[in-house]
């Protein structure tokens, strides 16, 4: 829609995050991810059989109280130039 976003998570320092950075600048999205080397980056595994998903396995552990801190504190530095935010929390 021709918008510029900034997208803010959480993620290891793993291989995991570093092909979501690439896909995200690929997509020319911004990204502020803070990547923790006690954290492991979520993995969402989806099981596609003839074009119709059959389930999906999510590897996660939940973010330390410091993860979130961290997160609420990029928040903040990106609030001041955001017209929208959008929050999204599977917890």
């Amino acid at each position: 829609l021709g918008s510029q976003v900034t997208l803010l998570g959480v993620t290891g320092q793993d291989e995991a995050a570093q092909k979501l950075a690439e896909q995200l600048k690929t997509a020319s999205v911004q990204h502020d991810l803070c990547m923790l080397a006690d954290q492991t980056t979520i993995i969402k595994l989806r099981v596609i059989s003839r074009h119709q998903q059959l389930l999906r396995l999510d590897f996660e552990e939940k973010a330390t109280h410091y993860a979130q801190n961290l997160i609420e504190q990029r928040m903040e530095k990106h609030l001041s130039t955001a017209k929208l935010v959008v929050l999204s929390d599977y917890n």
